[in-house]
């Protein structure tokens, strides 16, 4: 080989090894061309890049944040409006989420609240506080780098970047713990140890102190355990295919809060089998975390708020119109009490969490289903109002409001039969009950109870320590 060219390829090679070199351990500021405008992001030794400035925000991955490069025009007009873009990761999914908060002036104080940002996570929208924010230096200073000095590098304050978007993505969501890697990550609680022990507790409780089990809550209890036993890798295919089925088949009350997430039953069906990978155990152990949490809330309301008593048919056999009659409760005035200094009481006087979060992965699907976790205790609370819904979101399976929710979940029978002169024990919250009294009819295989019926009404009260009522006139 002849000798100029063997000095060109050594003189190459070097210079790649030494570009190489360079690259891994400085501080830069990187300057790329999108659409004919350059793209600008602070980055620091050995990490990925911090806040990167774009003509128009992209949702890309690798920056701590995208900042809109029209900012820089205008840092001294307090109107003029900062448009922040994350990539954020949550067991469910992929999420990007668009800030909009006030540009500071140089005068403003960075401790100021931000009262009227805004911030867009998916297609939900809520306004939020924060007392974080970027100083008017720090902006300017990346902003200066930007248009002056691109191929300058400069120094990143980390650690004020990530409290600050921190600060808030945490406005928004409480129940999240965040953190960056590649995309910011929503990490949330997950089942431990003593889970298992915890369920079979409950269960043990019920069925030694309770002589009647309120259905909807030994439901969740019964999905609750099978899918514990699942996360123990003691299931086979048939029955996570089964499991799964009653999923998708089971009415919104007779499943813990955490498992109605559609997106979550389709993440954790698609991959079960006799071994689990380890993203659908994750999925799984964060429902059940939750689920556990739901089941305590509800047990206590049970125990503290219930009473065990009977309902006994009296009537006149001559007013009787048949033998067997069909009576239907509907509560009227039942309040579980809570006593929750941070709460406050809905029209119905149940106590819900009065601060929690607008977003969480599992729940803002539908701002009636927030309002269920928050009920039962499973959101966070807080000390103060950071965040509000401004276009609560709905999904098209309707969940039943607060009151209605806990009230059954805790109720036994509410509608049964009767034969004239017998009584059927019930377990109820304590309150007022309105009843209702149908006639069924002789030899009939199917019925059902309509307007046309032949009834009598009245009320009951459930407030004794052993409720015993006695309904004696048609």
């Amino acid at each position: 080989m002849p000798y100029n060219i063997l000095k060109t390829l050594s003189v190459f090679l070097t210079i790649v090894i030494l570009s190489c070199s360079i690259n891994t351990v400085r501080t830069s500021v990187n300057t790329k061309q999108q659409n004919g405008a350059p793209r600008t992001f602070i980055t620091s030794a050995l990490t990925s890049p911090l806040i990167e400035i774009v003509p128009e925000p992209q949702k890309t991955k690798g920056a701590y944040a995208y900042l809109n490069s029209d900012i820089c025009s205008n840092l001294d007009n307090p109107q003029k409006k900062q448009y922040w873009n994350l990539s954020l990761t949550s067991p469910i999914g992929n999420h990007h989420i668009k800030i909009t908060l006030p540009t500071p002036s140089s005068s403003t104080s960075s401790a100021e609240s931000h009262l009227d940002s805004v911030m867009n996570i998916d297609d939900q929208t809520f306004n939020f506080s924060s007392t974080k924010q970027f100083s008017p230096q720090f902006l300017l200073q990346v902003c200066n780098s930007w248009k002056h000095h691109p191929d300058k590098p400069i120094s990143a304050d980390k650690k004020q970047i990530e409290e600050v978007i921190t600060a808030w993505l945490q406005a928004a969501s409480r129940d999240c713990n965040f953190s960056f890697t590649d995309t910011w990550q929503c990490q949330l609680p997950q089942a431990n140890n003593s889970t298992k022990p915890q369920l079979d507790e409950i269960q043990k409780k019920m069925i030694q102190k309770w002589s009647r089990h309120p259905y909807l809550f030994t439901r969740k209890l019964t999905v609750s355990r099978k899918l514990s036993k699942m996360l123990s890798n003691r299931i086979t295919a048939p029955e996570a295919k089964k499991f799964c089925k009653i999923l998708k088949n089971s009415l919104i009350g007779e499943l813990p809060i955490s498992f109605a997430n559609q997106k979550w039953q389709k993440a954790i069906c698609s991959d079960m089998g006799q071994h689990l990978s380890e993203q659908t155990r994750h999925l799984i152990s964060i429902a059940l975390h939750d689920a556990v949490s739901e089941l305590h809330f509800l047990n206590d309301l049970v125990e503290d708020n219930s009473r065990l008593g009977i309902v006994q048919l009296k009537l006149p056999p001559e007013t009787a119109p048949s033998r067997n009659l069909w009576i239907s409760l509907t509560p009227e005035n039942v309040i579980p009490e809570q006593v929750d200094s941070s709460s406050t009481k809905t029209e119905a006087g149940l106590a819900v969490n009065k601060y929690f979060s607008c977003w969480h992965p599992l729940y803002s699907q539908s701002s009636s289903l927030m309002k269920l976790a928050a009920t039962a205790k499973i959101l966070q609370d807080g000390e103060a109002k950071l965040c509000q819904q401004s276009n609560p979101s709905e999904e098209n399976k309707p969940y039943p409001p607060a009151e209605k929710w806990v009230i059954d979940s805790i109720t036994g029978d509410t509608e049964f039969i009767v034969t004239n002169g017998n009584a059927k024990i019930l377990r109820l919250p304590t309150g007022t009950y309105s009843y209702t009294i149908h006639a069924l009819p002789k030899n009939a295989t199917q019925w059902q109870p309509s307007e046309a019926d032949e009834t009598s009404s009245g009320k009951i009260d459930w407030t004794a320590r052993r409720p015993s009522t006695i309904i004696k006139t048609w």
